[in-house]
């Protein structure tokens, strides 16, 4: 059974009781205001993890005694602890002493244990690194250092958090890599036609764990312009991200939610979402694809989403309705004002866009319409997505007909983060931030940086063990 070294034991014990102790005579010398205890309390929470955290960082590299080997010639690697270095945990600073390995027969250097940690070229660790890329899927990096700074104890500025967004996004974009190479890659249908899954292997990019049963989904796809930092001629340019979204629909309380999301072309959210969908939803779940009428969109969900019930948002509807009676009667007036009612209520009926057709139809025909060209563009628009119009039928199976949802999670995912006062971005810095973010909002960042720390485990153990010898 393992033990806790003495000497260990009784200065955890001794710096541990000092710590009690200060916070002891400031509560007594506060003689009764709570405030002062309360300061008091957050000083010593913050010394204590000092104290934990760098103990504990101690004794787990003192106890690392698996044997290393060299990676190029399998020698057995001798260690020499170094002096202490202060790094960044999840937890706040905290010091250890780092192991140097050496091969005598090849004079090279080795540090295993901070390429097990993700320390090679960073004082921060891989659970430093999420608690940081957390806050800021929330708020500007310049309130990220505050604020890891006075609750956690966590020293690091905005350029820091910034790298962090931009490395943790980076590990983000290489499991989607993977999900989408899975799904669409050029081995995939080999894969499968060799009775293999290759979906098994990839990583999940949700944080459920099983999708309500028999909830159908709600899929979506919109998009947002955030500033640029590059001036155009009429001030600071603006450039367009795109974000994806699968939920579940009903009132069950286990409701989940995915979003996907940066400064990506078309192809690119497609290839996510449709990917995403294979791997997190179970075959068959009724799906509803629900979206306004960009062309873009409604291309791409015949390919990717084959079963899926096309529905056009309901409010986009509505507002081609309004520019219909513009076109037929005129703008704001009485009659365009009376059909325009009469015409979103028929929406909701059954049939209710073959009859509103006919009659839009019927004025063509007869030519009484105040603006020709704008009327049959709205009669050709409705004609192409008629079929994304059967709101009656689809509110009648308890389907959504409106892109709400979406226009909430697209809220949630762009502006509410991107577009705060005063902020600019640069596509990279956006993109980063928008992966950061939608994998936080789909409650699994946490999932993608334990597994890159275990990669980077598995890779450190692999590396330093030496090679079986196989029998000739």
């Amino acid at each position: 059974m393992n033990t806790i070294p003495q000497d260990q034991r009784e200065f955890l014990h001794a710096s541990i009781g000092a710590i009690a102790d200060t916070f002891a005579l400031a509560a007594v010398v506060s003689a009764g205001d709570f405030a002062c205890v309360e300061e008091a309390a957050r000083v010593a929470i913050l010394d204590m993890r000092d104290v934990l955290m760098s103990s504990g960082l101690e004794l787990s590299s003192s106890q690392s005694s698996r044997t290393h080997h060299c990676p190029a010639c399998s020698a057995i690697l001798r260690a020499w602890s170094l002096e202490p270095r202060r790094i960044v945990t999840s937890e706040g600073e905290a010091s250890y002493r780092p192991v140097r390995y050496r091969c005598l027969s090849c004079a090279e250097d080795y540090y295993p244990l901070e390429e097990a940690n993700g320390l090679s070229r960073s004082q921060y660790t891989t659970g430093a690194k999420a608690v940081i890329a957390e806050v800021a899927a929330e708020k500007p990096y310049a309130h990220v250092s505050g604020e890891l700074s006075v609750q956690r104890g966590l020293s690091v500025s905005s350029k820091e958090v910034d790298r962090t967004v931009r490395e943790v996004a980076a590990w983000r974009a290489e499991e989607e890599g993977q999900l989408v190479g899975a799904v669409y890659g050029p081995n995939a249908a080999l894969q499968r036609a060799a009775d293999a899954d290759p979906l098994a292997a990839a990583p999940a990019l949700h944080g459920f764990a099983a999708w309500p049963q028999d909830a159908p989904a709600l899929i979506s796809v919109d998009g947002a312009m955030v500033r640029s930092t590059v001036k155009g001629a009429q001030g600071l340019d603006w450039f367009e991200c795109r974000a994806g979204l699968i939920r579940s629909v009903g009132k069950d309380k286990r409701m989940v939610k995915f979003y996907t999301g940066g400064v990506n072309t078309p192809d690119e959210i497609f290839d996510q979402l449709g990917a995403s969908w294979l791997k997190a939803v179970p075959p068959g779940c009724v799906c509803v694809f629900v979206a306004d009428g960009a062309r873009w969109i409604w291309d791409r969900v015949r390919l990717y989403f084959p079963t899926a019930i096309q529905v056009l948002d309901f409010y986009h509807a509505c507002e081609h309705i309004d520019s219909a009676a513009a076109a037929w009667h005129g703008d704001r007036t009485s009659n365009a004002i009376k059909w325009r009612q009469q015409a979103r209520e028929k929406l909701l009926e059954p049939g209710g866009i073959s009859i509103i057709l006919r009659e839009l139809l019927d004025a063509l025909r007869i030519g009484n319409v105040a603006n020709l060209d704008a009327m049959r563009t709205k009669v050709r628009y409705f004609l192409g997505h008629r079929h994304r119009m059967r709101y009656h039928e689809i509110k009648s199976r308890g389907l959504p007909i409106g892109s709400g949802a979406m226009e909430s999670g697209i809220k949630q995912l762009i502006p509410t983060r991107l577009r705060m006062p005063g902020m600019k971005w640069t596509r990279a810095g956006a993109d980063a931030i928008l992966t950061v973010r939608s994998a936080h909002l789909s409650n699994s960042l946490r999932l993608t940086t334990a597994r890159r720390h275990s990669t980077l485990q598995q890779a450190a153990a692999d590396r330093y063990t030496a090679p079986t010898k196989v029998a000739a």
